[in-house]
């Protein structure tokens, strides 16, 4: 089953991550972050008694954790915060005609442009690509290598 996402663009938005009681907890997110997790983090997913179950609402995943400690949180933690960073890329027009069934996960380090900037203003990363693309930029270069070594 592949991992990526139904649509071409996707950045963790929106999720749920709840504390029920002390050691109990709820994540919810979006299908494909919950198939995500549930590849990256195999060992948080045996301690859930419940396994991800399908929400009311179509393309969501819930999950109970119980018992788990302060590691196990901090790696939920984490999961959410590095994936509102990172943009999952689905199979769409603009690569389709070059991979098949050969991606199981794709992921950028950004949007090109800022939110609400009407494609005018690009994003740091983006910018780095920009200059490292176009004009041979060393310093631009480095700096996606430090980002492509942490995503």
């Amino acid at each position: 089953m592949s991992l990526l996402p139904t649509i071409s663009r996707l950045q963790l938005t929106w999720y749920h991550f709840d504390k029920q009681k002390p050691g109990n907890y709820k994540f919810t997110t979006l299908e494909c972050y919950a198939r995500l997790f549930e590849k990256l983090e195999q060992d948080i997913m045996r301690k859930s008694n419940t396994g991800w179950r399908d929400s009311k609402k179509k393309h969501i995943k819930y999950a109970f954790f119980n018992n788990i400690i302060d590691n196990d949180v901090n790696k939920i933690e984490s999961f959410i915060k590095d994936f509102q960073q990172f943009v999952l890329i689905g199979l769409n027009k603009n690569i389709k005609d070059y991979f098949n069934n050969e991606i199981f996960f794709c992921m950028a380090l950004d949007f090109t442009f800022k939110k609400g900037s009407k494609g005018q203003e690009r994003t740091d990363i983006y910018e780095s690509v920009y200059k490292a693309k176009y004009s041979q930029c060393e310093k631009s270069m480095k700096e996606l290598v430090k980002h492509l070594e942490k995503a």
